[in-house]
Formats: structure tokens, C-alpha cells, sequence
């Protein structure tokens, strides 16, 4: 099999991604300008952090996308996960929506890259439609 099937028995067989978007970014910046949104993203990028294990992954996207790789945790852990984090926001004045999908390591065929592409954008679709059903921006 090769250094990557041999690799493949050292990592877990499941893992969750996230797409997170703040909620009502958008006015921050209207209203008080885009330094304040820029410490905004930071502020946020802290307390989210605050939840992360040592093997997550966890990285902005673009303006107040972030993205987040939960290796082992299945899809029941993860919506724990986005609970806790969604609570850290809250705690100092934010909120943040969230598309969350599942992944199985054997569902990863042999050009990853497009792979990684295609579940970031399934991640991305359920939260663009959970924002859409909900009216925020």
C-alpha cells in the first residue's frame, strides 16, 4: 500500500468539518467601522480557540468565515462541539451559524485535494442554506 496506506491505520477513521459564519458581521462593519470588525474577527478567533484540542484545525476563511477539522469526532460530537463554541461567542457578544458534515477517512479517494474541496464546499452549502431559512446575514 505504500507510506499512505500505512499512514491511514495512524489517523482517525472519522471526522467532522464545519463552516462557520458570524452572524450580523456585516452591521459591525457598517456601523462602526472596519477596524472594529477587524478586532471583532479577532476577538472571535480567540474564544473559539479557547475550545480547540491540540488536533484540531481551526482557520478564517474569508471576512468572518472560519473554517474547522475535527479529527475522530463523529457528526453527534461535532454538534456538541459547535454548541460549546457557539456558548464561548455568545459569552462575549457574538454569534456565529454553522454547516457541519461528517467524513470517512475510506469515502477520501486517491486525489485528496479535490476531495477536501468538495466537502468544504458541502460544508459550506448547508450553512449558506441554514443562513438563507433563517434570514441572517
Amino acid at each position: 500500500e505504500g507510506i499512505d496506506g500505512d499512514r491511514r491505520h495512524h489517523y482517525p477513521q472519522v471526522v467532522s468539518i464545519a463552516m462557520g459564519d458570524a452572524d450580523g458581521f456585516k452591521a459591525i462593519n457598517d456601523t462602526r467601522g472596519h477596524l472594529a470588525g477587524d478586532e471583532a474577527i479577532v476577538e472571535m478567533a480567540n474564544a473559539l480557540a479557547q475550545e480547540m484540542r491540540d488536533a484540531d484545525i481551526m482557520a478564517r476563511r474569508s471576512g468572518d468565515e472560519f473554517i474547522f477539522c475535527w479529527p475522530g469526532l463523529n457528526l453527534g460530537q461535532a454538534e456538541e462541539k459547535v454548541r460549546e463554541l457557539q456558548s464561548k461567542l455568545e459569552a462575549v457578544g457574538y454569534k456565529m451559524s454553522f454547516g457541519l458534515i461528517e467524513v470517512h477517512t475510506h469515502e477520501i479517494g486517491d486525489d485528496v485535494w479535490v476531495q477536501v474541496h468538495e466537502v468544504i464546499d458541502r460544508a459550506d452549502q448547508i450553512l449558506i442554506g441554514k443562513k438563507q431559512r433563517s434570514g441572517l446575514r
